[in-house]
């Protein structure tokens, strides 16, 4: 009979993956001093020498986890809704306010997707407790998406201040991103039931429209 086992590339990188997986879940709910390593191979099926194996150290699995987050978040904040932001931002101010409202619209219907809620949990708790990703967040998913709104701020709130347009820009996705921590004070403070069904009210309070701007 011929052997059908993959190649070992392949079995490794699918046991990569899996330790991934499960890590992100642990460090996500827990932070990375409480997620108990033998608690993560044990959901991923594997023990503790593939750990060792595939990546050193439980230090450098989270690291592995803080950049399979960040990708994934980067490349669904690029290919959702969308092309990502033009190189040049419309000429007119009203122009850009209706660009800037909708690619929050669309970053907003990503990081509130359920598809995202394991990485988003994960990558989102290192930033507002404190933790490790901060630096390859802004590194891998914002520092771009910064210098590109900040031109479409720069357009629509007549800014000459380059600075001080990237400090807008950086504050208002900031804003955006960071919803899915507080979803649940949100519908409590609003009676909504699902956030991700007000995504328009979202953007109206992170970006409001202008005297004279169509609703889009």
């Amino acid at each position: 009979m011929a052997d059908t086992a993959p190649p070992e590339t392949d079995r490794s990188a699918a046991t990569r993956a899996l330790l991934v997986t499960a890590a992100m879940k642990h460090f996500g709910e827990k932070g990375f001093d409480a997620a108990s390593l033998r608690d993560i191979v044990a959901d991923a099926g594997q023990n503790l020498s593939a750990v060792k194996y595939h990546f050193g150290s439980k230090e450098k699995l989270f690291y592995a986890c803080l950049r399979a987050a960040a990708q994934r978040i980067g490349s669904m904040l690029a290919l959702d809704g969308g092309p990502d932001w033009p190189a040049e931002p419309p000429v007119t101010e009203g122009a850009a306010r209706k660009a800037i409202r909708a690619r929050l619209a669309s970053v907003l219907r990503t990081v509130l997707s359920p598809r995202l809620d394991r990485e988003a949990r994960f990558l989102l708790r290192q930033i507002v407790l404190g933790g490790h990703g901060a630096e390859m967040l802004f590194a891998e998913v914002l520092v771009h998406r910064v210098e590109a709104l900040a031109r479409f701020i720069a357009v629509a709130e007549c800014i000459e201040d380059g600075d001080y347009a990237r400090r807008r820009a950086l504050t208002i996705i900031l804003q955006t991103i960071l919803l899915p921590t507080v979803r649940d004070v949100v519908q409590l403070n609003t009676g909504w039931s699902d956030i991700t069904d007000h995504v328009p009210d979202l953007v109206d309070t992170i970006y409001p429209l202008q005297p004279g701007d169509p609703r889009s």
